[in-house]
């Protein structure tokens, strides 16, 4: 960059410093503190009395004091007790106090010690109150199974503990907050106790981490059962709790032992322990019978009676307890139990296999065509996912279904990569893997929907190398139905439907399908929507009759054959399972199908902000596009891997691109290099959105991705509206205006004026850049909203108001701003794509300040501003806007460190022309505009010109500082 001899930079290279400073936003203070010095040396100074002040950790207070002495005082702050508090201003009667990190509220003084000319003092002490900040999650949960009214939860984790009560529905409501500083890893732990009769009484549930609750809690930062079924207290997730502990060999406090002990303990054994706990806490058989005791005298004739014991002590004993399990299994109280357990509405597991099972999540990877399982009654039956088809052979364990496969491996597949070795030459890496086995566990939740929990075993094989072999486990979440939720499936002639197929089905040569477009024309024929318009004639019908007729679709031209059963409630979105035939080969479909709403378009104004596909799932698993209004978009994929409830930058993943609005269609198109993201660079792939249907703040989208190679593929699903940017708080600070913009799309920038008395009117500048050719530039706003720029370029398009009021104007396929930061006396101090000059209503006007930006010809002279508090912006070094503070005297200029002009940071000598301008340090400065509300200065530097702008009041010069490095930001996305 090149160096700037502004005034700023003059003045502070006397001290050796940088360029530039904060900003402030206080008044200005009466300059003309240099009266006659006191004669009266019997006067003491009086402070004013200064209350007490309260601070948060690591914010400033302000600390103001008010003496009254008849000459100069000079000021002492110091720190007499407490934690360490950075000051700033210690020699000013305004000091700036930053309070450090703290692991309590804490109290530190300090001491004002006034002397005045005379050498006496007054002293006063001030009390600093530093806060604490927390970070905070309420869980609301309850207790199932058993009556714990009025007992009380405990919420724990690392050496944390919160209480709540349990009220008569057994509903609770916990608060947990912690230090904002300490690490949030580790996993809270709910423990339930009875009060009274019933007090041995304890039920456990694992949840998750800390920073995992709050993320999945949102902008409430409440989370409630409905939400996270291990809010729920119950036998179930006691029994779970004993399970996980045990194989664990100690109390569970890392996600990464949650992780490895869910995917290894016994379910069966795990659900057996559920079933006798709750017949153990139903018998209230809250004592154990100790051992007989030998040696007892001959005259007793009584065993000492039985000590009261945790009934969770009981559960996590070993060996108690597996007696205990194999004297209740089968006896009638188990039946008993074990109805009671799955009655319970929130928790209730399926006793029995479905003859059918159907889950949208295709085990590998989620919405990988969906999985159908079939359930033989001889423990025999088959798994289809996607494309793949295996004979299984099964066994139920009380709740928990055990797959295992007939032949070695299930679900084989294999696919290959390329990759460079250490020598920059490509191999090719070929993987092979297969299910080892697959353990699902059936919760029913309402309206005979289901969930099910898959611990899914599976191996990876690398034979030509590039890899590890290794077995790894895994849980996948995912709804599923059963042959139970089959439903009559209807067709409206003229509807369209987005219905699920193999991801991804290839219908064409290049094409591939996980959802396609079926136009249902007729009672009996209709059109299949391919890639890039092209179409397909197809023929349909019903089979079966009642809640199993299907919908059978025939596409000759492709050979395909289509067969969808209704899952759910056929609505505008409902779920389907769909078998997919193309001459000898099957495969199946379990997703999402949509009514397309024919008038739900695309509106350019509903376009530019935040759409998620997914957002803040476990581990922060989201992904979501950025998209702004000068067309440009992001995607950005997060996953916290080490699952330590934090983000690096290795764990979000942010691509380029842009965006574009035709026929109620939106666009988005991909690129490789940030830098270039505009027609005729190179694409990655082009994304259109077509909209199925949509609410407020969710649309269900049918998307036509298009590879450069000519590839094609087509998927649906949902996009949901954001008003702010996700996980925010959890993105690293360093992509923050660097790989991802400083600012959200529609951010709102402050402190700008209203443009709207300048439509249908004229505008006239001298662009800053290129002043020496004395071009001036001109900008006409027209009231039917399209604008024309000319001058050293030549632009016309449409433009739109912001509700900030910045004005976007569309030049071809990019979008400039115009906006204005100040106004006074038909002269706007106005920013264009993030440059900042002038603009008059008058060409003359323009004309006059060019050829004095030109000539060096001031308008204005130095001698005008003596004694006036003066505030300039400035640019730094580092190129966003700063502020310096200054006066000028007859022959000196002092540069003050704050808005009050209380602390000189230097002083330097200057020479007065007769023109008005001034030689500072060899530099001329001069007035090129002028206002009573600001000025334009100009330093020459050369054959070049620097600009800089003087403002009057503290509050115009932060305003204007705020506007321009935020337009300057936005600029430069």
């Amino acid at each position: 960059m090149k160096n700037k001899f502004t005034l700023s930079c003059i003045a502070l290279s006397l001290l050796l410093a940088g360029c530039g400073s904060d900003d402030s936003s206080s008044d200005i203070p009466n300059n003309d503190n240099s009266g006659d010095k006191t004669t009266d040396t019997d006067k003491v100074p009086v402070i004013a009395n200064i209350s007490d002040v309260t601070v948060d950790e690591k914010a400033t207070a302000t600390i103001t004091a008010d003496v009254k002495d008849e000459g100069e005082v000079t000021f002492v702050w110091e720190q007499i007790s407490g934690p360490d508090l950075a000051l700033e201003g210690a020699n000013s009667n305004k000091l700036d106090v930053t309070a450090p990190a703290t692991t309590d509220n804490e109290v530190a003084k300090l001491r004002l010690t006034v002397t005045d000319a005379s050498e006496q003092t007054a002293t006063t002490d001030v009390t600093v109150n530093i806060n604490q900040l927390f970070d905070q999650v309420t869980l609301e949960g309850r207790v199932i199974g058993v009556d714990l009214a009025g007992g009380s939860v405990s919420a724990q984790y690392d050496e944390n503990n919160s209480v709540a009560q349990i009220d008569e529905d057994g509903e609770f409501s916990v608060s947990l907050k912690q230090d904002d500083d300490a690490p949030t890893s580790a996993i809270v732990s709910l423990y339930a106790q009875g009060v009274d009769d019933k007090g041995a009484i304890e039920l456990q549930s694992y949840t998750l981490s800390f920073a995992s609750l709050q993320s999945q809690a949102g902008d409430d930062n409440k989370l409630s059962d409905d939400e996270l079924i291990q809010l729920q207290l119950s036998p179930f997730s006691s029994a779970t709790a004993a399970s996980l502990e045990a194989h664990n060999g100690d109390t569970i406090k890392t996600l990464e032992q949650l992780q490895q002990s869910l995917v290894s303990i016994d379910h069966g054994h795990r659900m057996n322990s559920a079933i006798v706990y709750q017949l153990y806490l139903d018998e209230q058989n809250l004592t154990v019978t100790p051992p007989p005791v030998s040696g007892l005298a001959s005259d007793s004739d009584t065993v000492p009676p039985p000590t009261p014991q945790s009934s969770l002590d009981w559960l996590k004993d070993t060996e108690v307890f597996s007696q205990y399990l194999e004297e209740k299994i089968g006896a009638p109280e188990y039946a008993d139990a074990k109805a009671k357990l799955f009655e319970t509405e929130q928790l209730s597991v399926i006793s029995s296999t479905p003859e059918t099972l159907y889950l949208p999540h295709g085990l590998y990877q989620q919405g990988g065509g969906g999985t159908k399982v079939t359930f033989n009654p001889d423990g025999t039956g088959t798994i289809q996912v996607g494309g793949l088809n295996d004979s299984i052979n099964w066994l139920f364990k009380e709740g928990s279904i055990a797959i295992t496969p007939q032949n070695e491996r299930m679900l084989e597949s294999s696919y290959s990569y390329f990759e460079l070795d250490e020598q920059g030459n490509e191999t090719e890496v070929t993987v092979v893997e297969w299910a080892n086995s697959i353990a699902i566990s059936l919760r029913e939740l309402e309206h005979k929907a289901l969930s099910a929990e898959m611990l899914i075993s599976m191996n990876k094989e690398y034979p030509n190398g590039g890899g590890e072999n290794r077995n790894v486990f895994y849980i996948a979440e995912s709804a599923a139905y059963s042959n139970n939720n089959h439903q009559k499936m209807d067709i409206t002639v003229g509807q369209t439907v987005s219905l699920p197929l193999l991801s991804y089905n290839s219908l064409t040569e290049d094409s591939g399908f996980s959802s396609a477009l079926f136009t249902f024309d007729t009672s009996n024929s209709g059109t299949l929507h391919l890639s890039k318009g092209e179409t397909a004639s197809f023929n349909w019908q019903y089979s079966g009759q009642g809640v199993n007729q299907k919908v059978v679709i025939d596409v000759p031209t492709l050979d395909f054959n289509f067969e969808y059963q209704l899952l759910t409630p056929q609505a505008g979105k409902y779920m389907v399972y769909g078998k997919v035939q193309q001459s000898n080969d099957s495969s199946t479909a379990v997703g999402t199908a949509y009514n397309l709403e024919p008038e739900a378009n695309w509106v350019k104004e509903e376009i530019v902000g935040v759409w998620s596909k997914r957002y803040a799932g476990r581990y922060f698993d989201s992904f979501w596009y950025e998209l702004y209004d000068d067309g440009k978009s992001y995607s950005v994929y997060t996953f916290d891997s080490n699952y330590d409830g934090s983000l690096t930058e290795d764990e979000v993943d942010v691509g380029y691109g842009s965006w574009e609005l035709e026929n109620g269609e939106l666009t988005l198109h991909s690129y490789p290099d940030p830098n270039c993201t505009f027609t005729g660079c190179q694409v990655l792939n082009s994304r259109t959105f077509t909209i199925l249907s949509k609410t407020p703040h969710k649309y269900a989208i049918q998307a036509e991705v298009n590879y450069v190679d000519g590839w094609s593929v087509h998927r649906a699903f949902d996009l949901t509206a954001h008003t702010a940017r996700p996980l925010s708080q959890y993105l690293p600070e360093s992509l923050i205006g660097t790989v991802l913009p400083q600012f959200a799309p529609n951010h709102h920038v402050p402190n700008l004026v209203d443009v709207e008395s300048l439509i249908d009117k004229e505008l006239y500048t001298l662009e800053h850049d290129n002043w020496s050719n004395q071009v001036i530039s001109s900008l006409y706003l027209e009231q039917g909203g399209e604008f024309t720029y000319s001058g050293t370029q030549n632009m016309t398009g449409d433009f739109d108001l912001k509700a900030d009021h910045r004005v976007r104007l569309e030049v071809d396929e990019r979008s400039l701003y115009f906006a204005i930061l100040a106004e006074q006396d038909n002269t706007y101090l106005s920013g264009f794509d993030g440059n900042v000059s002038p603009y008059f209503t008058q060409k003359g006007s323009a004309e006059s300040y060019a050829k004095a930006v030109k000539q060096t010809e001031p308008v204005a002279s130095f001698k005008d501003l003596q004694g006036r508090a003066i505030f300039m912006a400035d640019r730094s070094q580092e190129g966003d806007w700063v502020i310096t503070y200054f006066v000028v005297n007859e022959e000196t200029i002092t540069v003050y460190a704050d808005a009050d002009f209380s602390e000189v940071q230097a002083t330097m000598d200057y020479a007065q022309n007769e023109d008005g301008s001034v030689i500072i340090s060899g530099n001329k400065l001069f007035i090129a505009q002028h206002n009573s509300q600001f000025s334009t200065v100009v330093t020459v530097d050369g054959e070049g010109r620097d600009f800089n702008y003087f403002f009057y009041t503290a509050e115009q010069v932060s305003d204007f500082v705020e506007a321009a490095n935020q337009l300057q930001a936005l600029a430069s996305h």
